[in-house]
């Protein structure tokens, strides 16, 4: 069974700069390191050099890593404020949708 996590964008998976939905993710990820189980995880997470050298700690999960965009917070409120009726597009969602797609997902688990 391949199971994605989608992370949030404010914070990276491992949980180096903390975070309570990811330091609880964390302790899920080194509980699974611990089982051999039929569940083959991926994460996919805002990228970080310190998540990075932290998530080689974890074989048997896969990270797919979205690089922030510059000014991406602000072009979303920019856009929602004067561009209501239009759709928003969110840079980081439309990344990451486009890396879950390519894992084969059984089901998908949004956290955050």
């Amino acid at each position: 069974m391949n199971l994605p996590l989608l992370m949030s964008e404010v914070y990276s998976l491992p949980a180096v700069r903390g975070g309570a939905v990811e330091t609880l993710v964390n302790h899920w990820l080194d509980s699974h390191e611990l089982v051999s189980d039929k569940v083959n995880l991926s994460v996919v997470s805002r990228f970080s050099y310190e998540a990075k050298k932290r998530s080689r700690d974890y074989p048997k999960t896969v990270f797919h890593w979205v690089v922030p965009v510059p000014f991406q917070r602000f072009w979303v409120r920019f856009q929602h404020k004067f561009f209501s009726h239009a759709s928003v597009n969110h840079p980081y969602l439309f990344f990451a949708v486009k890396k879950i797609r390519r894992t084969g997902a059984d089901l998908i688990v949004i956290e955050n």
